[in-house]
């Protein structure tokens, strides 16, 4: 089985509920409601990452994203998948985002990681101090619809203001065309996108 077929098999297995880690099944899609979500490492996902490089996990995080959109398939429209690209954490509350060729050496050692939230849940307030502002990484978009990124920096309420240090990661986001009402997938990238600073 080559790497592609294999990483396939893994979400799907994932996504059913049938992936075994630590000695039990991860949670599958049918845990997915307006108060849970799934998530999953993707050293977890692909156990061969532990002993490679950060721009080989961020490549292939990025790759598995893919996979996840096109299994979900209709079931985007009611979910919500997304990738977080963890970056080195803060003492500052720093507002200006990575620069998007360099985004492997502002990598924290945390993998990147999947997840998959309904749409509803993530429309719910999150009480904690957060920053989000357009991320513009030039990644290849899906034919059907866009990927949103965003550069987020914050910091939980429960979190010691003198002591811990803001988190800070890149996230992407899919949005499916029948989601996108009045404009094209290209205008919205428009819409969406910021130019960074080089």
């Amino acid at each position: 089985m080559d790497k592609h077929r294999a990483m396939c098999k893994r979400i799907q297995d994932w996504t059913t509920g049938t992936l075994v880690l630590g000695g039990g099944a991860r949670s599958g899609l049918s845990y997915v409601s307006k108060t849970d979500f799934i998530s999953i490492h993707i050293d977890e996902l692909l156990p061969e990452l532990r002993r490679t490089t950060r721009e080989s996990q961020l490549d292939l995080s990025i790759q598995a994203f893919y996979v996840l959109i096109d299994q979900l398939a209709e079931k985007n429209q009611r979910l919500l998948p997304s990738l977080t690209v963890y970056l080195k954490s803060s003492s500052a509350f720093k507002l200006l985002p990575p620069n998007p060729r360099r985004i492997v050496a502002a990598m924290d050692s945390t993998p990147p990681s999947l997840y998959v939230n309904t749409r509803a849940r993530a429309r719910y307030l999150s009480i904690s101090e957060l920053y989000i502002r357009p991320f513009d990484w030039p990644i290849q978009q899906p034919k059907t619809g866009v990927i949103y990124s965003s550069y987020r920096i914050g910091r939980n309420p429960s979190s010691n203001v003198l002591k811990d240090d803001y988190v800070r990661y890149i996230e992407l986001e899919y949005y499916p065309q029948k989601l996108m009402l009045g404009s094209s997938p290209e205008t919205q990238i428009k819409m969406w996108s910021s130019k960074v600073p080089r």
